[in-house]
């Protein structure tokens, strides 16, 4: 079985805090790599660079594509959880090659998306991610993070544009 993980540490994150829930960072690698698996682990403890260099160790020695497609999905949680998207962008990227069937890889995208304030693109793969699992509470609570990211930009235009002119006299 290999799964990987999904970021809820977003509204955390955006804070400066790191931090996971059960459902978010209950998913791991279980197979044949003990590197990835132990990654993951770390990940899970929020051990963010312990685990990035396992996974990265561990992707040296697995042909296997699902493997590969999560680990690439936990480096991209990392490097969220990090705030490094640009590298994040390029691991969640690397991961749906493989696997483009994992909700998951779609919320940690939508997390580094969100950190470049690429917020229509995050809520296309959040939206990407509920076709996949209409059910992943992560993805909803992503969904509400985004959602209320662009009210809050385009709020402050329409009350302007609303606005009765005022004329002096």
């Amino acid at each position: 079985m290999r799964m990987s993980l999904a970021v809820l540490a977003l509204a955390a994150t955006w804070s400066g805090v790191a931090a996971a829930d059960d459902e978010a960072m209950s998913a791991t690698i279980i197979g044949s790599n003990p590197l990835l698996s132990e990654g993951t682990a770390a990940l899970m403890a929020e051990r963010w660079q312990h685990g990035i260099e396992l996974i990265e160790r561990g992707l040296t020695s697995t042909g296997d594509s699902g493997d590969r497609a999560a680990a690439y999905s936990n480096l991209c949680a990392g490097y969220v959880a990090l705030r490094d998207y640009d590298r994040a962008l390029m691991d969640c990227d690397a991961a749906l090659e493989l696997d483009a069937g994992n909700w998951r890889t779609y919320n940690n995208r939508a997390a580094a998306l969100l950190g470049k304030d690429r917020l229509d693109e995050a809520l296309h793969d959040v939206e990407t991610g509920l076709a996949l699992d209409p059910e992943a509470a992560t993805l909803h609570t992503t969904e509400r993070i985004v959602r209320n990211r662009l009210q809050r930009l385009y709020e402050p235009h329409r009350s302007r544009s609303s606005a009765p002119a005022r004329h002096q006299g």
